[in-house]
C-alpha cells in the first residue's frame, strides 16, 4: 500500500480545518429557539417515542434547551401543516 507524503497529510489536515471552521463559529444551541426532535412514529406508541422523550429529556438537562417532539403519523411529511394542509 503506497504511503502517503507528510505534505499530503498536512494539507488534509488543513482543509478539514476550514471546511470545519464555520460550524464551530456558530452560537448553538440558539437561546430561546427550541430543538425539534422529529420521532417517525405515532405519539405514545411503541419504543420510538418513549426512547426519544427520554433522550430529549437528558439533552435537554445537558444543552440547557427545550426540545419539542414531533411524532409523524405514517405517510406524513415533516414539512406538512396540521390538518395535511402542507406541499404538495
Amino acid at each position: 500500500m503506497p504511503r502517503r507524503s507528510p505534505l499530503a497529510a498536512a494539507f488534509t489536515v488543513l482543509l478539514s480545518c476550514i471546511v470545519a471552521a464555520p460550524a464551530l463559529a456558530q452560537d448553538w444551541p440558539q437561546p430561546g429557539r427550541a430543538i425539534q426532535l422529529i420521532v417517525p412514529a405515532p405519539g405514545s406508541r411503541g419504543t420510538g417515542d418513549t426512547t426519544a422523550r427520554v433522550l430529549a429529556e437528558e439533552m435537554q438537562t445537558r444543552l440547557k434547551a427545550s426540545f419539542v417532539i414531533d411524532n409523524l403519523r405514517v405517510g406524513e411529511s415533516a414539512d406538512a401543516e396540521p390538518g395535511g394542509a402542507g406541499p404538495t
